[in-house]
């Protein structure tokens, strides 16, 4: 399911390691799938290893799939890699969000002073967010940073991997990286 509320202070160093023929997966740190509810001052330290043989695996250090609302003041100082076998398939990891996207009209996503320490790869891959889809609304990324570089196949940045807008879009503002040489890797 998709949770919806808020999340404090909370720190995690658990090691996840996910394998399967099941289709889409959505992992994270601290929640899978999160929309309209505010996370903040979290953090994740442990490693995440997600494959999906036949699908969509995707994998954050603190959010899997993010559905707008607010992330605010979290970090990621753990590994994160996602890997799927299906060449049609697309695997997402990011150090903060593995997918940000807004499905709904009426709530952005703003992830907001955060940083990322954690090696990040997979297919789109980005330093805070792997994979970005505004569809319907506003993507906003703020004073963040990523101290590490992102390993994509397809797609790397230095903060963000993929960025496709569609209605929305994505605005990233006073944000900085240590490596790699653009702060996006591909947009749509």
């Amino acid at each position: 399911g998709v949770f919806g509320g808020n999340i404090t202070n909370c720190d995690s160093n658990v090691d996840i390691t996910y394998a399967s023929n099941q289709g889409a997966v959505w992992i994270g740190g601290l929640i899978g799938q999160y929309r309209a509810g505010t996370i903040q001052e979290c953090a994740y330290t442990g490693e995440i290893s997600a494959m999906d043989n036949t699908g969509q695996a995707v994998a954050g250090g603190n959010c899997g799939a993010f559905h707008g609302g607010t992330i605010d003041s979290c970090k990621n100082a753990g590994r994160i890699t996602c890997e799927t076998n299906d060449l049609s398939a697309i695997d997402v990891a990011g150090g903060i969000v593995g997918l940000a996207n807004t499905p709904e009209s009426d709530v952005t996503g703003t992830i907001r002073n955060c940083y990322n320490e954690g090696a990040v790869s997979g297919n789109y891959v980005g330093g805070i967010i792997g994979y970005v889809d505004a569809y319907k609304c506003d993507i906003f990324v703020e004073n963040c940073y990523s101290s590490t570089m992102a390993s994509g196949t397809a797609a790397q940045g230095a903060l963000i991997g993929q960025n496709d807008e569609g209605a929305g879009s994505l605005k990233v503002q006073n944000c900085y990286y240590l490596t790699g040489t653009d702060y996006y890797g591909s947009k749509a």
